[in-house]
């Protein structure tokens, strides 16, 4: 019996222009079921679909790198894990080096870095509504919960993952695909799994009874580690094998159909 329900948010919870729907919100509101949200969003771009849905928590933000919960109307940051500033910068140098048309930005627990304003940064600050800090130098900010670069060709992103990963292994780093051309780097062994080990160890919740669903390379670890794992039809072809079921796409208002079945 499921209790408890992760669920990603681009392009599984939420509509594609990066809202929530009235039947979503009603029908988590009234759920029996306990959700939480678990994104490569850092939490500040977060906290408005929480308020919005009523959440208590925890959620998980920054592919795992960190847990929170919003409490009134602030965020408290349960667990946090960064990217040591001297392999944060060895990832620069070697991007620099080898990509220098590639955009280094990273963030911490509080800001948004980027080295200058471009239509990519400008497209993603409109959607998260987060404004970025620009121009400063990664030496002199707090280290970094993740890296993200966005790379929309995807001949270049599978060139530059692959690199990436071969430079540094999963023994150092987490790299992964968040959809949408946006490559995510995490501290190694972080990934949105990372909630279902907290929600156990911390809350006492059974694997058997969590469930968790999402459409892209970085839900995979969410999916192994649920006693649940569900995609969305617009998902990935990796995800949907993953999964035990696959449930309608985030416009056809999945999670609520998947909801309502245990309201009755």
């Amino acid at each position: 019996m499921v209790k408890y329900l992760i669920t990603d948010m681009d392009h599984t919870l939420l509509q594609e222009d990066g809202e929530l729907d009235d039947i979503t919100i009603r029908t988590i509101r009234q759920s029996p079921i306990q959700v939480s949200l678990a994104s490569a969003r850092n939490p500040y771009s977060m906290i408005k679909y929480v308020q919005q849905l009523q959440l208590s928590g925890p959620h998980l933000a920054m592919n795992g790198s960190i847990i929170f919960q919003v409490t009134n109307d602030q965020i408290k940051l349960l667990q946090k894990k960064v990217i040591n500033r001297r392999l944060s910068l060895m990832v620069q140098q070697f991007l620099n080096q080898n990509y220098p048309d590639i955009d280094f930005t990273w963030i911490t627990a509080d800001h948004w870095y980027i080295p200058k304003m471009t239509p990519e940064m400008k497209e993603e600050m409109q959607y998260s509504g987060v404004q970025p800090v620009i121009g400063q130098q990664l030496v002199n900010t707090a280290e970094p919960c993740q890296i993200v670069l966005i790379i929309k060709d995807q001949t270049r992103f599978q060139q530059v993952q692959a690199a990436l990963r071969s430079k540094f292994g999963d023994h150092q780093l987490t790299v992964r695909s968040s959809g949408d051309g946006y490559l995510t780097i995490n501290p190694c062994g972080v990934n949105k799994g990372t909630l279902v080990k907290y929600l156990i160890n911390e809350k006492g919740i059974s694997r058997s009874v969590i469930a968790g669903v999402g459409d892209d390379q970085n839900d995979l670890p969410l999916l192994a580690a649920v006693g649940h794992p569900l995609a969305v039809n617009n998902a990935v072809d990796s995800v949907k094998e993953m999964a035990d079921q696959i449930i309608p796409g985030n416009q056809e208002d999945g999670i609520a159909q998947y909801l309502q079945q245990f309201s009755h």
